[in-house]
């Protein structure tokens, strides 16, 4: 999310992001399709009532990853059939009632962020388990990791 940040601003704050990573990790950038082609992304994460996916597809320059991120089974379901290339679930119930119903991999996203996978500020650092019992394929959290180092 911006935030209120100009479109320069994220547009800057993207190029950036992509020079540090160097090609060690994918860049994929939240809803703003223009940004992501123009830094020339490694893709895209849609929400549900973002553009459509063969909208972003068509909006970014070359092969690019076109993720979903979606509230409910019902968006699952529309996001792989309109072609994404990867969805990502609210939790694992989500996750159960989609996974193989789909052709496309599904992440999820534990409930209490970082703090569910690594414990502390009331996480139980079990936020993983229920998400990979149900079957997902990956997890996507949407936030900067904690400072360890004061732990």
């Amino acid at each position: 999310e911006g935030g209120g940040a100009t479109t320069r601003d994220l547009f800057n704050a993207a190029l950036a992001l992509k020079e540090a990573l160097r090609g060690r990790a994918l860049l994929l950038i939240a809803d703003r399709t223009d940004i992501a082609a123009s830094v020339e992304a490694d893709g895209v994460v849609l929400n549900d009532d973002g553009v459509p996916v063969v909208v972003a597809r068509k909006s970014m320059n070359g092969p690019s990853i076109v993720a979903c991120r979606v509230k409910d089974a019902e968006g699952a379901l529309v996001a792989a059939k309109e072609g994404a290339d990867l969805v990502i679930a609210p939790d694992s119930s989500v996750v159960a009632a989609v996974n193989s119903r789909i052709s496309v991999p599904v992440f999820a996203s534990p409930a209490q962020g970082w703090a569910g996978l690594l414990g502390g500020r009331g996480g139980d650092g079990k936020g993983v388990q229920p998400l990979v019992r149900a079957g997902a394929q990956g997890i996507a959290l949407w936030s900067a990791p904690p400072d360890l180092s004061a732990a």
